[in-house]
């Protein structure tokens, strides 16, 4: 089909259109002449007129075409039978491509191709589907593409589902768009739990030189973890204040983690996310912002 529709103008700006279309018939070789006392035949010239026009004709018509498919129409005499063999062996093919991009484009998902890749990919099986005769409607392929698109693409596919009509570029627009809203939300929940984790990692080294102290009224001992280790006692028996290395964090590194955590998830508006604050969420004196 494709072939048929860039040659046809060509035939037709020349003329020439009859002779594949069949409208322009081949006249009879030879015409009668009557004589006294006989009849002759002579050449008909319209006839070599037509035979020459109509075996340029034939000859560009295979040089149109590729090898694989000109060796399957050998031995056609004009160029009519030529063009209706290139229709009939088009045809059979155009039927198994048609087959072959419906079911394209209905197993194409965007998964973890861009946006941009996606929509190209899917514009690129409806115009081989309109080539082939058997273009889909934009709107058919609007809903297809969106039916293509991961959970995360909820909120926008609902969006265009509910509007009457929606442009190619202003699905492109909304998709791309929206597509950068989502790479920037993701930076953002990066961002945050990096840096709580650098936070939770500094909150818990700070706490493997923290002294353990033991006072009484006589006395008192101190003992300090890590390589090294020094001590000082008096007297016995006691209370003790001890200040674990299980502890959750300090005040100041739980205000300062949640704090950070909360500018980088501003957008989300959604503090829970964060595992200092989910933690100390019951103790909001421990956070200061």
């Amino acid at each position: 089909l494709l072939w048929e529709t860039m040659i046809l103008p060509i035939i037709r700006g020349n003329k020439l259109d009859g002779y594949v279309l069949g409208t322009k018939l081949c006249p009879p070789e030879f015409l009668p002449r009557t004589t006294p006392g006989s009849t002759v035949k002579i050449p008909n010239p319209e006839y070599e007129e037509w035979l020459s026009n109509d075996q340029l004709l034939l000859g560009w018509l295979y040089s149109t075409m590729s090898s694989d498919i000109a060796s399957q129409l050998m031995q056609k005499a004009t160029s009519k039978e030529l063009w209706d063999g290139a229709k009939e062996l088009s045809g059979a093919q155009t039927r198994s491509r048609i087959v072959y991009y419906k079911a394209e484009l209905q197993k194409t998902k965007k998964g973890g191709m861009k946006m941009e890749e996606y929509l190209t990919t899917m514009k690129a099986i409806a115009d081989n589907l309109a080539m082939a005769g058997n273009p889909i409607p934009l709107p058919d392929l609007i809903v297809q593409i969106l039916s293509g698109l991961d959970a995360e693409y909820t909120p926008i596919v609902t969006l265009l589902t509910d509007k009457i009509s929606v442009s190619w570029i202003e699905l492109q627009t909304n998709l791309l768009t929206y597509e950068s809203r989502l790479e920037q939300l993701h930076t953002y929940q990066t961002d945050g739990i990096q840096a709580n984790h650098a936070s939770a990692h500094f909150a818990t080294s700070s706490t493997t030189n923290r002294p353990f102290t033991s006072t009484n009224g006589r006395g008192q001992n101190r003992y300090y973890n890590g390589r090294g280790a020094r001590g000082r006692s008096r007297g016995r028996g006691g209370r003790s204040s001890v200040s674990s290395s299980s502890s959750f964090c300090s005040r100041r590194i739980v205000s300062a983690s949640c704090h950070l955590f909360y500018k980088s998830t501003t957008l989300f508006h959604n503090l829970g996310m964060c595992p200092q604050i989910m933690k100390c969420r019951y103790n909001w004196s421990y956070i200061k912002f």
